[in-house]
Formats: structure tokens, C-alpha cells, sequence
């Protein structure tokens, strides 16, 4: 059994839309499609330094998945928050898959995670991006719009979490490009998701072992 952490701040649009994209297609029915792993969620106001690595450093955590704002050395929970910067907080992650659904995190910080330990990281060199309804439904999950951009970066979760390797999982995220790009009617749309595509980065490539899995 893994232990699974969940970090979602949500306490602007654009956290609040990938939390409800992460719970509506990942984690909302965790127990009966991950039976074999227990998950630990830290949301809004829990999703701060203090909690988050209390929860890490008790030796009962072996993937986390997060998401929020981050830079390229630095990645940040509620309201803005660091909670991992390269030169702070990377000493409890041995071990660990890390994925940050963020801007630019993966750049320097998601290096630094795995030079200190961390077995495996996924994330992002620049800026993630997503486009959505002019005027946001009251269900956030039911923008369809939004949903194409977050459903390739859940495409990560929902493969490691299934316990596949990080090629496995690239492979699904090039047929969902390959399927999905060609039929987007807006030039943003395919410029967006093009972005976060190219600039995905993984351990199959350098950012940790490969092979990696839950």
C-alpha cells in the first residue's frame, strides 16, 4: 500500500479549477479505484508549509501530487505560500514521485527535488496554461473547455497511481496529444495545450528514475 498526499490550495480561479478537475476525475472516488492505496488530502488553509511537511516527514508518504503556483525555484500552496524552495525543504522527499501541476516548477526546483532524494518528478519548464469559459460554469469540472488542458496533466496521476512507469505514462500523453490536438477549433487552444506538451518534463527523460513506480 502507498500513501498517497493530495495538496490543492484553491483559493484563486486557477487553483480552484485544478482542484475540481483533480477531484472530479482523480481523486473524489480514490477508495474504490485505488483500493490498494491510502490518500491523505490537504486542502486550502491546510495546504501550507507547516502541514504539508509535518504529513511528508512522517514516513507515510510515497507519491505526491500537488497543485498551485510556482517559479522556477519554488512552489507555493495557500495564498501564495512557499512550501518548497531549492535552497529549503527538499531534505524529507527521499524516496518520494513528485508531481506539481504548476508553472515553471519543474525547471530548477523539480532537479533539485530528485538531486535530494526524490525518486521520480513530474512537472512543468514554463508556464502551464488552460483556456476557459468566458464566464466559468458554477461547477468548475463542467467547463469542458478547461477539462482538455487538465486532462492531460491528470493523465499523470491517474498512470502512476495505476503503478505504470514513467515511459508508459509519457506514451498515453502523446496519444492524448496526438488525438486531441488536431480537433481544437482555436488557434490559443492548440498554441496552450501545445505548450504544455512540449514542456512537460519527466522522469523518462532526466528528472529521476525512469522506472519508478508506486
Amino acid at each position: 500500500m502507498a500513501g498517497v498526499l493530495a495538496i490543492d490550495p484553491s483559493y484563486d480561479l486557477t487553483t480552484q479549477y485544478g482542484e475540481a478537475f483533480r477531484w472530479r476525475l482523480v481523486f473524489n472516488n480514490f477508495q474504490a479505484q485505488y483500493p490498494g492505496h491510502l490518500l491523505l488530502d490537504l486542502k486550502q488553509i491546510q495546504a501550507c508549509r507547516k502541514d504539508i511537511h509535518n504529513v511528508v516527514s512522517n514516513g507515510s508518504v510515497d507519491y505526491i501530487s500537488a497543485m498551485g503556483h510556482g517559479d522556477y525555484e519554488l512552489f507555493t500552496g495557500h495564498n501564495g505560500s512557499i512550501i518548497w524552495h531549492t535552497l529549503s525543504g527538499l531534505s524529507n522527499l527521499n524516496g518520494k514521485i513528485v508531481h506539481l501541476l504548476s508553472c515553471k516548477a519543474g525547471a530548477v526546483l523539480g532537479r533539485e527535488m530528485v538531486k535530494n532524494g526524490a525518486k521520480a518528478f513530474w512537472g512543468y519548464t514554463t508556464d502551464f496554461g488552460f483556456v476557459h469559459q468566458s464566464s466559468p460554469p458554477n461547477y468548475l469540472y463542467n467547463d469542458k473547455t478547461a477539462e482538455i488542458f487538465f486532462h492531460m496533466d491528470l493523465i499523470i496521476d491517474r498512470g502512476i497511481l495505476a503503478g505504470k512507469d514513467s515511459h508508459a505514462i509519457y506514451s498515453s500523453i502523446e496519444m492524448y496529444f496526438g488525438n486531441v490536438y488536431p480537433k481544437l477549433k482555436t488557434t490559443l487552444s492548440k498554441a496552450v495545450l501545445l505548450g504544455n506538451y512540449m514542456h512537460l518534463v519527466c522522469p523518462a527523460t532526466t528528472w529521476g528514475d525512469p522506472k519508478a513506480v508506486l
